[in-house]
């Protein structure tokens, strides 16, 4: 299905964020923090067109694939563009693909953070096997780290925001185990 007025899309058919919307007002995981009420878009809309399939709707409805932005900067977006015709199978597929790796990534920061505190609150009955769990944790995260060249299609700015915070709490975790 094409659309009259559709958003720009790169090589493989996903959307690039209009250049009306201000970069520094939008966020990829949370709602933006700003007086003016914010509403999350979905990149690929409408919902509609991507409800009888699967994976079309899972792709749709990824958090990587939605902002939190300003309602005005919504309502425009809305107002100027009809909609955002679905990729190809393929790129979606490799898409979810490289969200799981970035997902994954992110699961098991939070999991070697629950084990810090779990140790520093005195709540490890085990301290080896934590240690174990957390070793074991820092390894897929490096491995992650080192991997995410491989991404091809995900946004660079999601991209690029995991990465950097991995590679900051590698940093972090290391000097912390050095010292």
């Amino acid at each position: 299905m094409g659309f009259e007025h559709s958003p720009e899309t790169n090589g493989f058919g996903l959307v690039l964020l209009p250049e009306l919307i201000d970069t520094k007002k939008i966020s990829y995981f949370a709602p933006p923090k700003n007086s003016e009420t914010v509403n999350r878009h979905h990149l690929y809309w409408p919902k509609s067109l991507y409800a009888d399939n699967e994976l079309a709707r899972n792709f749709r409805e990824h958090p990587f694939n939605s902002i939190w932005l300003l309602k005005s900067d919504h309502v425009k977006i809305h107002q100027i563009y009809d909609g955002v015709a679905i990729p190809d199978e393929n790129v979606m597929a490799t898409f979810m693909d490289e969200a799981g790796l970035l997902e994954c990534l992110q699961v098991s920061i939070k999991a070697i953070e629950m084990i810090d505190a779990a140790i520093l609150t005195g709540q490890v009955k085990r301290l080896s096997k934590s240690k174990n769990e957390k070793g074991r944790y820092l390894d897929i995260v490096g491995s992650t780290v080192k991997n995410a060249y491989k991404i091809e299609l995900l946004n660079a700015a999601i991209a690029k925001v995991a990465v950097e915070k991995a590679v900051s709490f590698l940093s972090d975790n290391m000097l912390s185990v050095s010292a």
